[in-house]
């Protein structure tokens, strides 16, 4: 679930600009109206041998764009491209950047991929001519280059996305709008240097290859340049071409396009675009991550018929910018790094981590996350805090078989971390132990998961103190259960046999909410027709499996809680059931001035 997000703070905690470079969730601040906005798709992939260039991935920029306080937001960042994987087939396209979420209308905004540049190949031999077709640049947020003969592709206009903000949403839209970018370059005819188009940038088409004489000079035909953005407080250039490939003949010294410099590059920056290759002594260049670049062009030695492969695109990105008042909480779902803005000192902190997985078959619930929480930690200006959150651990799966198997798994830790501070590390909640002929006790972690059932009774895993406390035993026989997991704020078991342990309650998202509830323990076929409750924070409920009733698997327990999974039950006669997983730990940070 990794993603990387970059927070910065102007005018004295006024305005905020994140940065995501991988795929998240976005949990609008309280009083946050709208955003200004920047999308880069991913850029697309070069084609093979000789190919056409990979274009740029959609840019799109603007200000005014709606959205509602204390909404999740999902934001899509694309993953650049694939290089084509041989002659005659061409590169694949960039992936789509987004944002889409919110109540009670969902809005949709974002750009799409950029085109894969056009398949190569040669005239005759064992490098047969691909159809025009295959040849052609790809349409996309800017077109891939065309191979020899062929056009480049187009770009993508703008069509009316989910929510109806279409010819143009709310606010001021800029950039190339209402189109995303501009063509790939085509592929020049002649026989010398066979010079492939460059992808379309988003601030110029690509260069056509270009037609030169037998002594050689450039063919490949450049990317189109990219365009500049000071969204995050400095000059960034976005979205260039990939450079289109060439053939190296054996007298002539053909050259291969450059990424990003079509008609020229801007400030000498190449916008991501990577340069196509000449088969002899370059290779394609990839696009840069995060700049959705299109990759350039492979290269062919004619008379050795060497190849040369294409490169792959560059990533996107997405920025939000918008302002909040000061001292704001801001809740983190996901892997992030948070720069401290001027007139901050310290900053106090919620983690928690991701809760373990249920055991299947008799099996413990998951232990919760383990929860730490604290206030006043030392910063200053421009100090980095790398935050991680923890992923829920996952579920045993026991599909209806009497097979005995593994436990559940421990939850991810969730992290603050930092050169100007001591590292705040909340750990894992112990997987719970699996049930059945060959139980076994649960796994340690921040809250320890509960002990397998049925065969013998199992202890629970222990806690990490003080972020969570042990899993509960388990009992055996035909209606014995698993323990309960254990949670922040008591052991499993403590509330009856099986049940989950609460957790404990913070105020810091602005208002009070429990987190890191142990899972219930799943129960056995003669055991009470009902499920073990999981604790408050998350918990999620045990599975049970009376006589007659073999549906009944353990639920998973809640995201961004940090509770473990509920443990699974058996039905007549001792057949297993799956049990839950465990939730995603979360981070919430308040900033102190």
């Amino acid at each position: 679930m990794g993603f990387l997000l970059n927070s910065y703070f102007f005018n004295e905690l006024s305005t905020i600009v994140t940065t995501f470079t991988s795929d998240s969730t976005w949990t609008c601040p309280t009083d946050v109206l709208e955003v200004e906005y920047l999308f880069v798709a991913g850029g697309g992939g070069g084609a093979h041998s000789n190919g056409g260039g990979g274009g740029a991935g959609g840019f799109r920029s603007g200000t005014g764009f709606p959205v509602s306080s204390g909404q999740d937001y999902t934001i899509s960042v694309g993953s650049g491209g694939a290089a084509a994987p041989a002659h005659s087939v061409q590169g694949s396209d960039g992936g789509g950047a987004s944002i889409e979420g919110g109540s009670p209308t969902v809005i949709h905004l974002g750009s799409n991929g950029g085109g894969g540049g056009g398949a190569s190949g040669g005239p005759g031999g064992s490098f047969p001519t691909p159809d025009t077709g295959l040849r052609a640049g790809r349409t996309g947020g800017s077109g891939g280059g065309g191979a020899y003969g062929v056009s480049g592709g187009t770009a993508i206009a703008l069509s009316p996305s989910p929510g109806g903000h279409s010819p143009a949403p709310p606010g001021t839209e800029s950039g190339p709008y209402p189109l995303q970018g501009t063509s790939g370059g085509d592929g020049q005819t002649t026989s010398f240097g066979r010079g492939s188009g460059g992808g379309g940038g988003a601030g110029n088409s690509g260069q056509d290859g270009q037609t030169q004489n037998d002594a050689g000079g450039q063919a490949g035909g450049d990317g189109g340049k990219g365009v500049a953005s000071s969204i995050t407080g400095s000059s960034v250039v976005y979205a260039g071409g990939g450079g289109g490939g060439v053939v190296k003949t054996n007298a002539g010294n053909f050259q291969a396009g450059d990424g990003g410099s079509h008609p020229t590059t801007v400030s000498g920056s190449k916008g991501g675009g990577g340069n196509g290759s000449n088969g002899l002594d370059h290779d394609a260049i990839a696009g840069t991550d995060n700049l959705g670049g299109g990759g350039g062009g492979g290269g062919r030695r004619l008379g050795s018929r060497e190849l040369t492969p294409g490169a792959n695109g560059g990533s996107g990105i997405v920025v939000l910018k918008y302002t909040v008042p000061a001292e704001t909480s801001f809740t983190f779902k996901g892997t992030q790094r948070f720069t401290i803005p001027a007139s901050v000192t310290s900053f106090d902190y919620l983690v928690v981590a991701g809760g373990g997985g249920g055991g299947g078959n008799h099996g413990g619930g998951g232990g919760a996350g383990g929860y730490k929480t604290g206030t006043s930690v030392s910063v200053s200006e421009g100090d980095v805090l790398f935050v991680t959150v923890g992923a829920g651990g996952a579920a045993h799966s026991d599909g209806g078989s009497n097979t005995d198997g593994v436990d559940g798994l421990n939850g991810g830790d969730s992290i603050i971390a930092s050169p100007a501070i001591t590292n705040i590390t909340s750990s894992g909640g112990g997987g719970g132990g699996e049930g059945g002929g060959s139980s076994s006790v649960g796994k340690a972690g921040g809250s320890g998961g509960g002990g397998g059932g049925y065969g013998a009774t199992n202890a629970g895993g222990s806690g990490s103190s003080p972020q969570g406390n042990a899993g509960g035993s388990a009992t055996t026989g035909t209606s014995g259960s698993g323990g309960g997991g254990g949670g922040a704020g008591e052991a499993g078991n403590t509330d009856g046999q099986g049940f989950g342990g609460d957790g404990s309650q913070s105020p810091l998202s602005g208002s009070p909410v429990y987190y890191a509830g142990g899972g219930g323990g799943g129960r056995g076929s003669t055991a009470p027709n009902s499920a073990t409750p999981g604790g408050d924070g998350g918990g999620a409920n045990g599975g049970y499996g009376p006589i007659g009733n073999d549906t009944q698997r353990a639920p998973d327990a809640v995201a961004n809680l940090g509770g473990g999974g509920g443990g699974g039950g058996s039905s007549n006669p001792g057949v297993g059931w799956d049990a839950g997983n465990g939730g995603s730990g979360i981070v919430i940070i308040k900033l102190n001035s």
